[in-house]
């Protein structure tokens, strides 16, 4: 797959990352296990790793092992990091949302 390099960005959206960027405090809800990841890339390859075991055990595993491959399908959504990719859709994909047309600066014009 070619992709297109990216070359501009929608200032807008950058100026609103608090809207999809947070920190979150889960105060009711008990935490079982912390997980610390160093970038975007290592949680990719968790996710990676907990797919293949769903696939692994979907192929050479028997009907028993439909309550392991559902949890870790559950643990793999939820390392999903949703709310960071809606915000890079926004600052550099999406040039239309909802038909509203969003204004996009090149970005050459960053280092200025």
């Amino acid at each position: 797959m070619k992709t297109q390099p990216i070359t501009e960005f929608n200032k807008d959206e950058l100026m609103n990352v608090s809207k999809f960027i947070q920190f979150s405090e889960y105060s009711s809800a008990p935490v079982v296990k912390h997980a610390t990841f160093q970038d975007f890339a290592c949680i990719g390859n968790t996710i990676n790793c907990i797919l293949s075991a769903i696939e692994i055990i979907g192929f050479t595993g028997n009907k028993e092992d439909l309550a392991i491959c559902g949890g870790l399908a559950e643990i793999a959504k939820k390392l999903l990091p949703s709310e960071e990719l809606e915000f890079l859709d926004k600052l550099l994909v999406e040039k239309e949302f909802l038909g509203e047309k969003r204004l996009f600066t090149p970005l050459q014009n960053l280092k200025q």
